[in-house]
């Protein structure tokens, strides 16, 4: 993966974060036909990524054995706002951006949701901020 970013950074002019980000939004429409019997349709943005962690990774992990999926810690800090707490040894905290802005535009929130990645993305721990705004 990181190979195809470089190679796709140097062909574009693009940074790899940006690809890893668009990639991560175009995923979307694919995983939620795949999870979607985890989700439950009165979810939005915010409960969906809440529940990433037990219901879609918990099912990978179930389903999949050998399988590591990212591991998320979630935590509610308002109802209209969330830190995710992203933590891979593969280090793709902007695809997790991006699969959560994609998020946003799947439930067709995006012009209120905020995405702000708080700490490097680069890193195997990653900080998001995640907050619905009013619009």
């Amino acid at each position: 993966m990181y190979a195809l970013i470089g190679q796709a950074a140097a062909m574009t002019g693009s940074a790899a974060g940006q690809l890893q980000e668009a990639f991560g939004e175009f995923l979307v429409p694919d995983l939620m036909l795949v999870y979607k019997r985890y989700v439950r349709p009165e979810w939005g943005t915010l409960e969906m990524i809440e529940h990433t962690e037990e219901a879609m990774h918990g099912a990978v992990r179930r389903d999949a054995l050998g399988t590591r999926p990212p591991v998320l810690h979630v935590t509610r800090l308002s109802a209209t706002e969330l830190e995710v707490r992203y933590e891979s040894e593969r280090r793709m905290g902007a695809l997790a951006v991006g699969i959560i802005r994609g998020l946003a535009v799947y439930f067709d929130q995006a012009g209120e949701i905020e995405v702000e990645p708080l700490t490097s993305e680069n890193e195997e721990k990653v900080v998001i901020r995640v907050r619905q705004c009013s619009i």
